[in-house]
């Protein structure tokens, strides 16, 4: 990997506090006997995307509360230090990777099925057909940003779905979706989905299991005017992959068989793209379900032309086009309580040539979210509260007392490695962000990012560890005001 500039930080305020510093020489890597075990010294990040965007920092721009943008549909607009794609978050329900030749990836969107319309095609109940849905910048630091979306399940003639029950959501009536995108400097995101549904208690995460169920995944490549979608879209237009490094390539020539599981035990996701760009998303290992998109046999009335499903539903393309590819499943909530249900997923962007390393690249990081090292608080100041999967961070939390320094062991491994990790600590005056300075086995990293949020600090590392390894964080100098 090249070398990065560095961004220099200036201002007083907690955001532009906190320490936002570039990158230097390439990494060094320790390669031992064992090499399965190796520490990857960070003065540059192990990032998922290594084509450098000269000149961009990591900033969000837009909508700050949950209100329509004042002119376009544009919402949130997400650049990248380490990577030449943004995001974009457009209404009524797109956000998305927008890659450097204009063509965009996206994962959406919550929606149910249930009858009860008075009209005959209103059986289909998403946040898509909701005109008052809003995204917004929740908070944004140089360590994280978070963006907000929320939307009520409408049909297209804004009827509610499930009328019998009520979930009391706590924006009105009928079902509700919120969603955060936790989103860190190397392009990684951690999209948590959140129903409330009066059904909470049975509702299964999608459509194949009987009962009420709830979507929240399709696979969409959203394609620029002027191209076909096969022209971005490679023939075998996904690699699934199981956490065991195994994989298998899913040809769309022919459509593959509808209503069937493309590679039982997979939980990753990777999307062929022509442009040197491999999209991916992931979820939790466990009972999960890669399916081909299915939809109305309508929509797949032109696949002898377009190959995927693709809308409008023509055969040629000259203003742009919605692919859509598959739904990545987890049959298994992250979480229920009396009126939500909440799913996880990660998502990112690789410009990896190797497929090799790309699948190695998303397993390691799937492993240091699913199976989180321990973290070991050394010291009496502070304690830890686990590795929080909502947020793809570990939580730490002040004691009583005054200021001071922050050390801790991960019990990093290769089943259970550290991959650019993140910190949340409460508990610290967020005036003390400029004073702290990251160690990493009692060597300094210049380019740890620091923020802050109303919950306290956040602290991102670029680096990527599978073995024991020891973090400070040591407050040095003084306050320049009191």
């Amino acid at each position: 990997m090249s070398a990065i500039f560095k961004f220099i930080l200036k201002g007083l305020l907690c955001l532009l506090a906190s320490t936002e510093v570039g990158l230097g020489t390439p990494a060094s890597v320790d390669e031992s006997a064992d090499s399965a075990k190796r520490v990857i010294s960070s003065t540059e990040p192990v990032v998922i995307a290594p084509k450098r965007a000269e000149g961009k920092s990591f900033v969000a721009t837009g909508v700050t509360s949950p209100v329509k943008p004042e002119s376009g549909n544009t919402a949130v607009t997400v650049t990248f230090p380490f990577a030449t794609y943004t995001m974009a978050f457009k209404l009524p329900s797109w956000p998305q990777y927008v890659l450097p030749d204009g063509n965009a990836f996206g994962n959406a969107w919550s929606e149910t099925i249930t009858g009860g319309s008075s009209h005959a095609d209103g059986w289909d109940y998403e946040i898509l057909f909701d005109k008052n849905s809003v995204m917004w910048i929740e908070s944004q630091n140089n360590a994280r940003i978070v963006v907000r979306w929320r939307g009520q399940l409408v049909n297209q003639y804004g009827e509610t779905a499930h009328t019998d029950v009520k979930p009391e959501a706590p924006y009105g009536a009928g079902e509700w979706a919120d969603e955060w995108y936790y989103i860190y400097p190397d392009g990684v995101t951690l999209r948590r989905v959140q129903i409330y549904t009066g059904y909470a208690a049975t509702c299964q995460p999608s459509f194949y299991r009987g009962g009420v169920g709830y979507e929240t995944q399709e696979t969409f490549i959203e394609g620029k005017a002027g191209i076909q979608p096969m022209d971005i879209i490679d023939s075998n237009a996904l690699t699934l992959v199981k956490m065991t490094g195994e994989s298998k390539d899913i040809n769309f020539s022919p459509y593959p068989e509808l209503s069937k599981n493309m590679y039982p035990g997979a939980n990753i996701q990777i999307v062929n793209l022509k442009n040197g760009y491999y999209p991916f998303t992931i979820v939790a290992e466990g009972d999960t379900e890669i399916r081909p998109y299915d939809g109305p046999a309508i929509d797949r009335a032109n696949l002898s032309s377009t190959t995927v499903v693709t809308w409008p539903r023509q055969a040629r393309f000259t203003n742009g086009f919605t692919s859509a590819l598959s739904h990545v499943i987890n049959w298994k909530w992250h979480e229920r309580t009396s009126n939500t249900v909440t799913t996880l997923y990660l998502l990112g962007v690789t410009d990896e040539a190797s497929k090799s390393n790309r699948i190695n690249q998303v397993v390691t990081l799937t492993r240091a979210w699913q199976y989180s090292p321990t973290l070991t608080v050394t010291g009496d100041d502070y304690q830890s509260l686990g590795f929080d999967m909502k947020q793809k961070a570990y939580m730490l939390s002040k004691k009583s007392g005054a200021r001071a320094n922050l050390s801790f062991s991960v019990a990093a491994s290769p089943a259970n490695p550290l991959f650019n990790p993140a910190f949340v600590v409460q508990g610290i005056d967020k005036s003390d962000a400029a004073l702290l300075s990251v160690r990493v086995n009692g060597a300094l990293v210049p380019d740890a990012r620091i923020g802050c949020e109303d919950s306290g600090l956040v602290v991102w590392v670029p680096l990527k560890s599978e073995e024991a390894t020891t973090f400070e964080f040591r407050f040095e100098g003084k306050k320049t005001n009191p």
